[in-house]
């Protein structure tokens, strides 16, 4: 009976865990591709770093995080981090990441937009937006590591890029760390 439980346990884990296409923790190298998307401002954008200031945080895990520098950089100005090209076979699949809310600077409204497109330079397809501080869409109650997961369309085919297109509206930087593009399991059971 033991065995037929242990069994069953084993095949439920591996049927139901997602497979992962690419994946970025900014352990050795920011390892994906920048882009000065809009403005003027000279700054690097997107870094690799160990550990974060304005505000102060540590990598959600590992030794490395992206940085998105809105402290540093003028209002309005926007850099897309961009993942490797990745094919699609028409499953279903998601882009899941870990970014850090704060505080400060509470109404200002630097942000991270996910899209999925085609080629590097078309602005492409929302997935969706969080915004850098806690107060503002989506409204978290304490400063800290939060997950974002965004489904990309059913049947979904084709190469793609997945861009992480930051604006700086001059608050707090932005942090991203786990990012994950990967394959939803199929449920029906």
């Amino acid at each position: 009976m033991k065995q037929i439980l242990l069994l069953f346990a084993l095949s439920f884990t591996l049927t139901f865990n997602a497979q992962i296409l690419v994946s970025n923790n900014f352990n050795t190298d920011l390892g994906w591709t920048v882009i000065h998307t809009t403005g003027t401002d000279t700054n690097a954008g997107w870094t690799r770093v160990t550990a974060g200031s304005a505000p102060t945080c540590l990598p959600y895990a590992g030794a490395g995080m992206a940085k998105f520098a809105s402290y540093d950089i003028a209002a309005n100005n926007a850099y897309t981090l961009l993942s490797p090209l990745v094919s699609f076979t028409g499953e279903s699949y998601r882009v899941r990441f870990k970014m850090y809310r704060d505080g400060g600077y509470a109404t200002y409204s630097d942000n991270v937009k996910v899209y999925y497109k085609n080629t590097t330079t078309e602005t492409g397809t929302l997935l969706g937006t969080v915004n850098r501080s806690m107060s503002l869409t989506p409204v978290v109650s304490a400063e800290g590591w939060y997950e974002y997961s965004y489904n990309l369309p059913a049947g979904f085919t084709g190469d793609k890029y997945i861009g992480f297109l930051a604006t700086s509206k001059y608050g707090n930087n932005i942090f991203v760390d786990e990012i994950k593009i990967e394959k939803i399991p199929n449920l029906n059971a």
